[in-house]
């Protein structure tokens, strides 16, 4: 806590970069005393949960200064593909150009390639106009991979990470009752894209989630993730028995 004392003190105008998972939450707890030093920002990828528009409603009505920003995810998996934990490589755009006998149903994307450009990069350029100087981020040393930027100074600019030593555990016991939507049904991670069909590691709960609440998104979702695992368990195969 003197640590963000210290940080907030070196500053006039902080950003805290915000999302509908646990961390953001509490980091936004932990700042409250300081609030009317603080800009909210909330990338919206394009494609949100119902329940999540309806939270970030209620967090911006509860902070003197929140900014949306926008993503366009339906565009982005439109031209690009669905993000996908493991991608086989006719999936590709170079194998999608190939001919061969196990046509891609679908195309994929690395996860990250589409969190860049649906909500790493609108919500560093929504930052690079919010004149803040310091920016808070809910990054944990047990997440992985972390976000960008991994630096403590960044374009001018001083990232505090104050939940960087504190597990999952400790979060969920900091937030109490104040969950974001998902959480007190299991989920272990935030609620972004409705058709996101990566991280399923990390949040292994959400295609469950996805099919309680919001069925006809799940029948969108459920035959690329089919795909997925039909794809990439063939190339698997091949692999063990070349290693046998």
């Amino acid at each position: 806590m003197n640590d963000l004392k210290a940080f907030m003190g070196r500053h006039v105008s902080v950003a805290l970069m915000f999302s509908a998972g646990k961390d953001s939450a509490a980091c936004l707890k932990l700042l409250r005393p300081y609030i009317d030093k603080v800009t909210v920002i909330w990338c919206n990828p394009g494609r949100p949960y119902p329940e999540v528009v309806q939270y970030m409603g209620k967090v911006k009505a509860s902070v003197p200064r929140f900014i949306e920003v926008k993503g366009n995810q339906p565009e982005y998996v439109k031209q690009h593909g669905y993000p996908a934990d493991m991608v086989p490589w006719e999936a590709t755009p170079v194998g999608r150009q190939c001919v061969h006998r196990e046509h891609a149903s679908y195309r994929l994307v690395f996860p990250h390639e589409c969190r860049w450009e649906n909500m790493w990069r609108p919500a560093l350029q929504a930052l690079q106009v919010s004149g803040c100087t310091g920016v808070v981020r809910g990054e944990k040393l047990t997440d992985r991979p972390l976000a960008l930027p991994l630096e403590q100074h960044f374009e001018g600019r001083e990232y505090f990470r104050p939940l960087l030593e504190m597990s999952d555990d400790d979060v969920l016991a900091f937030l109490g009752a104040d969950l974001p939507p998902g959480y007190a049904e299991g989920l272990t991670g935030s609620l972004d894209c409705m058709t996101c069909t990566a991280f399923l590691a990390r949040n292994p709960t959400r295609l469950a989630y996805l099919h309680k609440h919001h069925p006809e998104v799940y029948r969108e979702v459920a035959p690329v993730v089919i795909y997925m695992w039909a794809a990439t368990s063939r190339h698997l195969d091949r692999v063990k028995e070349a290693l046998a």
